[in-house]
């Protein structure tokens, strides 16, 4: 009797290790599909952008603008350089991102200057910069999924400002609140109601692409990662002529979490 008992409990903790094997398995490749569903999203590129970008350069080369053409495409064989090394990354730091960000929109001024001003990171009237940081925040602390902030920049650009008759403004600033790292895009375009609208007439969405994959990589990195990340899009100024978009993004940071030292890499919990 007691041998069966002994072989019964044997025969049990032998399935329970069975089981718990066969779980992590097929909890390794869920984890891997989505591994490569994130990878395949982060290398994606908007086709449109790349387009505008280059019919831009080959304008400057027609009016014999052989200095800014240059300089141009020196800008994006860098950027098309950054999003190829961030594809491969999980995360970055918020100092790699910020670079990224400003040459960014550097590109997108050249292309839409007539729409927006646009102040660099390193300019000396640093109230006025196009991205604005919180003295509190050290960037090379804070680390984020890549590639995830400029599509709603260029969605600003596109849907909002590029559609309006006189100059707007286009503002990134990030914030540190309630232990969460805060990104606030806003615009002064069409706004949202007035960009739906004109893409149902138009019957076109060819580049809101990027924001579609954006919005998708934040759902894999929420499974995968479990880190928080939540954004909201409201009308900047409700009530105006010309409303604008407001786009918030919060990243909560791990419970010890100082904006000035941060916490080693390693124990970042994404």
């Amino acid at each position: 009797m007691d041998a069966l008992i002994f072989t019964g409990i044997i025969l049990a903790c032998i399935c329970i290790l069975m089981s718990y094997f066969l779980w992590q398995a097929i909890e390794n490749q869920r984890k891997n599909r989505l591994k490569h569903a994130l990878m395949a999203f982060q290398s994606h590129t908007n086709p449109h952008f790349i387009k505008n970008v280059l019919q831009t350069i080959n304008w400057f080369i027609l009016n014999n603008d052989k200095e800014r053409a240059s300089d141009y495409l020196c800008d994006f064989a860098k950027l098309m350089e950054d999003i190829l090394m961030f594809s491969k990354k999980q995360i970055i730091s918020l100092e790699e991102k910020l670079r990224f960000l400003d040459l960014y929109l550097k590109l997108q001024h050249l292309r839409y200057s007539d729409k927006f001003d646009y102040i660099p990171l390193d300019s000396p009237d640093k109230e006025n910069r196009t991205i604005q940081v919180d003295d509190i925040i050290n960037p090379e602390v804070f680390f984020l999924p890549p590639l995830l902030i400029h599509p709603f920049i260029e969605n600003a650009i596109e849907h909002g400002l590029k559609q309006k008759t006189s100059k707007g403004f286009l503002s990134v600033a990030f914030k540190y609140q309630d232990n969460k790292l805060i990104c606030q895009i806003a615009d002064n375009g069409i706004g949202i109601q007035k960009s739906k609208k004109r893409q149902r007439e138009q019957s076109t969405n060819r580049s809101n692409i990027g924001m579609v994959n954006a919005r998708k990589r934040i759902g894999i990195i929420k499974k995968l990662y479990k880190m928080n990340i939540t954004t909201s899009v409201l009308e900047f100024k409700p009530g105006d002529k010309d409303p604008g978009t407001l786009v918030r993004l919060e990243f909560l940071m791990p419970i010890v979490f100082n904006p000035e030292s941060g916490m080693p890499y390693e124990q970042m919990r994404f």
